[in-house]
């Protein structure tokens, strides 16, 4: 039987794992990821496949910056991982404000972020890693439908 965990003990792994997917290359210091592992038996063990990678970084007081890579897989998007990866920061660090910042050409990540709360903010004209434009996206706190208060 397989089962789905968040993990966020071996950053290196975890952040490592983004690269090429949603990482800049390097995340700066103080970065956080969550990992959503899948176990073949139920037991955590060090080799568990990483189906998605949550990054939380440029926190500036009670807002950060957030970034998702997954694999194809869609097997760790529902309900009680959503609650558990939005519950780290709004929850446990008390977080305000999730900002995502995605390059407007990549319209599957823009559709899977309004589908997960965020709202479209503002369009950045060459502000993408490679210097096309970016939409920025938020979410509140309040407006976040995976957490109960």
């Amino acid at each position: 039987m397989t089962a789905l965990y968040i993990d966020l003990e071996d950053q290196y792994r975890y952040l490592g794992w983004t690269v090429g997917r949603c990482s800049p290359g390097r995340w700066p210091d103080g970065a956080t990821a969550l990992a959503i592992l899948e176990s073949i038996d139920g037991t955590k063990r060090p080799d568990d496949r990483i189906l998605a990678v949550c990054v939380m970084n440029e926190v500036s007081g009670d807002q950060c910056q957030v970034h998702f890579a997954a694999d194809d897989s869609r097997a760790w998007s529902n309900r009680n991982i959503l609650q558990g990866i939005f519950a780290y920061p709004f929850i446990l660090r008390g977080m305000r404000r999730l900002e995502a910042r995605i390059p407007a050409d990549q319209q599957k990540a823009i559709i899977a972020a309004i589908k997960l709360g965020y709202q479209i903010e503002a369009r950045l004209r060459g502000s993408a890693p490679d210097g096309s434009d970016a939409i920025v996206l938020s979410m509140t706190r309040e407006e976040c439908p995976w957490i109960k208060e």
